[in-house]
């Protein structure tokens, strides 16, 4: 029999169940890696700067191979750009040359090299892949998804798709998909960037990352929309693939409905928007005016550094998207920026069929639970990935009614913001919030060649122009934007007039809306350093409408400050409930779901679970665990406060006839947690009280 005897943690720090996951502090930095959390995985042998690395692959055995930020005649979009240095952001996430942590040779040789990237800035993925087997084919594509054995599946791609807050109901199985080159030569690289979305539970869930490279036998995928084109053109192996930028798109076996690019540079970002602009705009709109300041301004080292109020030509050159990201360098004069886009007035279609499956990568998802007892498979730069996200999204409730004379309208819309929407910061991004803008926009019934500028909305004057929906056709109107700390009041309640023999300007038989955000962050680890700037446009699900009636609108509308910052509480209540956890679980069987609170709803007494027992509850001295772990094994006991910090905490491989103590003389009385972590992934929760000694 194992005796343990339990040492009072609290003084040496603490976890948080279900508040806002904290940093684990690691860095990737070759000139200064750190990684407390599993020192075995700090990065001491790799660093991706150089211009070339030892490999030992089957395909290239003992090879110095050269690095695909410096190699010719292969992606010159980042040989010229060079857009990978730790001073702007980017950390490595996994990589593979057949050596070890340790930098020893591999026994079981690999096929393939690669190494993925992600800036912490910029929430950019970004998948590298190294070329081995000599096949006869033009193009790949590049899978993210989650990996089938996955214990519950994030928020982590839904930017990969229509932006959607964290609260909103999930889609089980996301996967993003990005078309390439693919060059018949051992010596070249093929690579994608993907968009990821801020989870602030992530570190409650156990989760699994795949990434998949297949080469493409078929495919014919063009856009539509503003500007028509074709990414990729493949039959039998051989064609065409638009090499311009790394496009990413919706998994095809879901739709693919919007179009995502990361762009070679600043240049050919605004180049292409500015194209589009002046297909329903003319030369001199606003937006191509503002597309040209944007130009200038993320080239500057003082990018959005004296806040978003200084730049108001930002609220055009934003019009066309859905999603940027862009900014955060240290020198961007020198390095040349690889913006992220969504086009508002492109979309695509076409279909795609591989063979040959070429990579398949799997590691923990960044920052998920207990990563770190799976070194195999540990990411180096273990923290959460993304920046920015909504936990509780925008919803509106409206109604439709008629009015009575003597008003001069037929009817109209009342919209109405339900309650505040609520935002989570990622603390590994080491960015701050210096000021945000926010809009309301909607679809409206016009898609005439030459859209009006504004369009008359009763008590809110006019709308503005914002761009056109790709998949209806249809122009987007709307609100002025203002400062996300003064939207409040009768901000959040809209009102559409129509007047006699006036047309109704939203569409049929049901309004959309969206919430557009403007976004300014400042890095807090280099204040010099550019800001960073992301746009988002968010969907708001639509409450009504209710029914038709003559007067005014909803009796008790919300009117405070539309937009707030998630407190601890907030994230605390959020990540256990059902609004969060509903159709994320992979496995039939659904966990335990800790909170801080949560010790309040478990019974008191000698606790029975599928395998243990735990007893005697309530305790004065030694707790006793005893049972038949002969299904799977123990691997490990924590016993946290009723403030969520973990006081005592013990891995462990227990299996068979498990007769185990701890000593609890040392803690504190009062009422505690007991969590019990299996080798399947799964754990238990019992309450336990502490009696005074």
């Amino acid at each position: 029999m194992k005796k343990t005897t339990l040492i009072a943690l609290a003084l040496l720090g603490s976890m948080k169940l279900f508040c806002q996951c904290p940093s684990n502090g690691i860095t990737t930095d070759p000139s200064a890696p750190v990684n407390n959390q599993l020192p075995s995985k700090k990065n001491l042998y790799f660093d991706w700067r150089q211009p070339s690395w030892q490999s030992n692959t089957s395909c290239q055995p003992l090879t110095q191979i050269e690095s695909p930020f410096f190699k010719t005649d292969n992606l010159e979009i980042l040989r010229q750009s060079k857009d990978m240095q730790p001073e702007d952001g980017w950390e490595l996430i996994r990589r593979e040359f057949g050596y070890d942590d340790n930098n020893n040779i591999k026994p079981d040789v690999p096929e393939h090299s690669y190494f993925i990237l992600y800036n912490k800035f910029t929430g950019v993925l970004r998948v590298l892949l190294k070329t081995c087997r000599v096949s006869d084919y033009s193009g790949a594509k590049i899978t993210l998804k989650f990996d089938a054995t996955t214990n519950y599946q994030t928020s982590l791609l839904d930017f990969t798709s229509t932006l959607k807050a964290n609260d909103e109901p999930f889609t089980k199985n996301p996967a993003a998909q990005s078309t390439t080159v693919f060059v018949n030569d051992k010596t070249k690289w093929f690579y994608a960037d993907f968009p990821t979305a801020y989870d602030p539970c992530t570190c409650n869930y156990q989760s699994k990352i795949n990434i998949i490279s297949q080469l493409i036998q078929n495919s014919s995928i063009t856009l539509d929309g503003s500007i028509t084109g074709t990414i990729t053109s493949i039959t039998n192996g051989s064609g065409t693939v638009n090499n311009s930028g790394s496009y990413s798109f919706k998994d095809f076996v879901n739709d693919a409905d919007k179009f995502k690019k990361g762009y070679s540079s600043v240049d050919a970002f605004i180049s292409e928007t500015k194209n589009v602009a002046q297909t329903f705009e003319g030369p001199n709109s606003d937006l191509l005016k503002g597309l040209t300041n944007l130009q200038a301004a993320l080239k500057d080292n003082q990018f959005l550094k004296t806040g978003l109020a200084a730049v108001p030509w930002l609220k055009a050159a934003s019009g066309l998207l859905d999603f940027f990201s862009g900014g955060g360098k240290t020198q961007p004069q020198l390095v040349q920026l690889m913006p992220l886009a969504v086009n508002l007035s492109l979309k695509v279609t076409g279909t795609i069929t591989t063979s040959n499956q070429y990579h398949d990568i799997k590691f923990s998802t960044p920052g998920s639970l207990n990563a770190q007892n799976d070194p195999a498979i540990y990411p180096f730069y273990n923290e959460i990935l993304g920046v920015f996200n909504l936990m509780n999204g925008p919803k509106f409730q409206y109604s439709i009614y008629q009015s009575l004379p003597p008003y001069a309208y037929t009817f109209a819309y009342t919209f109405n913001l339900k309650s505040p929407v609520k935002w989570v910061l990622n603390p590994a991004s080491n960015l701050q919030l210096q000021d945000a803008q926010a809009a309301y926009v909607f679809l409206s019934k016009y898609n005439s060649a030459s859209p009006s500028p504004t369009i008359a909305a009763g008590r809110l004057g006019s709308l503005l122009l914002e761009g056109k929906d790709a998949v209806s056709g249809n122009w987007e109107y709307r609100t002025d934007y203002k400062d996300i700390n003064a939207l409040a009041g009768d901000d959040n309640l809209i009102y559409f007039m129509v007047q006699n023999g006036g047309v109704d300007i939203l569409t049929a038989p049901g309004p959309k809306a969206y919430l557009k955000l403007i976004l300014n962050f400042k890095r807090t680890d280099n204040p010099s350093a550019q800001n960073v700037l992301l746009v988002l446009k968010y969907p708001i699900p639509l409450d009504g409408p209710y029914t038709v009636r003559s007067g005014g609108g909803f009796s008790n509308p919300y009117t405070g400050n539309a937009i707030l910052q998630a407190s601890a509480t907030d994230i605390n209540s959020f990540c256990s409930s059902s609004s969060y956890t509903n159709n994320r679980q992979n496995s039939s069987r659904t966990p335990v779901v800790m909170t801080r609170d949560s010790v309040n709803r478990l019974d008191l007494g000698d606790s029975v679970s599928r395998y243990v027992s735990i007893f005697p509850n309530p305790v004065s001295g030694i707790l006793h665990i005893k049972g038949n772990m002969d299904k799977t094994h123990l691997t490990g006991i924590q016993i946290i406060g009723v403030s969520g910090g973990i006081v005592y905490s013990e891995r462990t491989d227990l299996s068979g006839a498990v007769n185990h103590d701890i000593n609890c003389d040392k803690l504190p009385a009062g009422t505690y947690m007991v969590k019990l972590q299996y080798a399947d992934n799964t754990h238990e929760v019992h309450k336990l009280m502490v009696l005074q000694h």
